[in-house]
């Protein structure tokens, strides 16, 4: 990556003629003569925040860092209205989209899919003034994130914000825009309801057994389908999660879940790893995928993990701490939109070196690490800030930034010690047998010394 394609990214992320665009239609501008909006936004996607100061202090410290007119504490943050929550909203929005737009990297594992998504959701703490509005589960007040992760562009393509108390299901949404990809979810999004719409829609899924489900061995497969099963514990023609949990070392099954007359076909996988017992229902065919390349694929939602790890550690969105409901939004959006930067310029990177497409090849440069990106863009907020403010700046301040942001971000452990995505991917110096680390990723990764 040169200059001039580092600082497309970050304009295709920040653009100012839409930012510009949105103020007006918001009259944002009128309302508040003072406000610089396009410095206010470079300041808050790039401040990362404070746990000790807040957030909004840091923010307040960027922005005025910026040459802009002075502005007193209270006046700033009366700022954070609805307008402004509207526009980081429609700017996060827009800046997932082309996200979602660019070249995918499905190899492997993963190919024959328009891309996998992984959605998942955290918690942040809120005043407890925001009760009303975000009520947790308990005597606090709380907002939940709900984030979709995309596998092929590696990066955040959508979320939505509620309350605390509101259950993940309702956020996951199967219909036609989702044919033909895959889906990777945990025990808070299953349902017979997804089942129905994965199969109506196209879309592969591995999803953790569910407690208190039951299932019953299909009666429908053939012999030969049966001859492909493996099932050493003598289950019962039902049974539940329990019983998995104490059968034989490996299950690997057809079996109909639901109830009379409303029977759903799925494969039921379960088996032991050093962590202890996985179970999954997948509708991934045994052709292509083996119960250990499952259990392989359904890690890789650990990827979205390290996405919220980074809007919580680098953006600091662990705990909130404004005190209206659109302060509180405004936050989110700006450390969503901040993560989505720091993830398209590892990924931008990433498809300059070639690695699109459905082709494993070993690499000898290191991958990009998104939290080493992140922590350095807000580590370098203001030289930044200016730099995309002003036009004309030097291309070369463009070519010492991707140094800075590409150079010093490459994952230490790359060779020793690559990440399951790395793997399946084939981002490894030498090209590692799949089915080998899905089975024993210890023997395998002993292949990299």
């Amino acid at each position: 990556m040169n200059g001039s394609q580092l600082r497309d990214v970050f304009e295709k992320i920040v653009p100012a003629n839409v930012v510009e665009q949105h103020v007006f239609e918001l009259g944002i501008q009128e309302r508040e003569r003072k406000l610089e909006v396009m410095s206010l936004v470079i300041a808050m996607v790039m401040s990362g925040g404070n746990h000790r100061f807040g957030t909004q202090s840091v923010m307040l410290q960027r922005y005025l860092d910026l040459g802009v007119p002075k502005v007193s504490r209270a006046a700033f943050y009366g700022w954070f209205t609805e307008g402004l929550a509207e526009l980081m909203l429609r700017l996060s929005t827009a800046a997932c989209a082309w996200v979602a737009s660019r070249p995918c990297h499905l190899p492997g594992l993963l190919a024959g899919r328009t891309d996998w998504r992984v959605v998942d959701a955290s918690t942040v703490k809120v005043p407890i003034a925001l009760q009303p509005v975000y009520p947790g589960d308990g005597d606090y007040a709380a907002l939940k994130l709900h984030v979709e992760y995309s596998l092929g562009v590696e990066n955040i393509v959508g979320y939505t914000i509620s309350p605390a108390r509101e259950h993940e299901a309702r956020h996951l949404v199967v219909d036609e825009a989702r044919r033909g990809q895959g889906l990777l979810v945990d025990l808070g999004y299953a349902s017979h309801a997804l089942l129905d719409r994965c199969a109506e829609f196209d879309v592969k899924y591995v999803i953790r057994v569910k407690s208190g489900w039951e299932f019953w061995f299909d009666g429908r497969a053939s012999e030969e389908e049966r001859q492909a099963w493996l099932d050493e514990g003598g289950l019962g023609e039902r049974f539940g999660a329990e019983d998995l949990r104490a059968g034989a070392d490996v299950v690997d099954v057809d079996v109909t879940v639901g109830h009379a007359g409303s029977l759903r076909k799925a494969r039921l996988v379960a088996f032991t790893t050093p962590k202890g017992r996985v179970m999954f229902l997948t509708n991934l065919p045994r052709t292509t995928h083996s119960h250990a390349e499952v259990g392989l694929v359904y890690r890789l939602r650990w990827t979205v993990e390290l996405a919220n790890k980074l809007c919580k550690s680098a953006m600091s969105v662990e705990e909130i701490f404004a005190r209206t409901d659109s302060s509180a939004r405004t936050l989110i959006h700006s450390a969503m939109l901040a993560s989505v930067l720091a993830h398209s310029i590892a990924h931008e990177e990433h498809i300059l070196r070639g690695w699109v497409g459905e082709k494993r090849r070993a690499i000898s440069e290191s991958p990009i690490h998104p939290i080493a990106v992140a922590l350095k863009i807000t580590r370098n907020c203001q030289g930044l800030a200016d730099a995309l403010a002003n036009p004309d700046t030097a291309a070369a301040f463009w070519d010492r930034q991707v140094v800075i942001l590409i150079g010093l971000s490459a994952d230490p452990n790359w060779r020793r010690k690559p990440s399951a995505l790395d793997v399946v991917k084939g981002r490894t110096h030498k090209l590692l047998p799949v089915k080998l680390y899905a089975a024993d990723p210890v023997a395998a990764l002993e292949r990299l010394k």
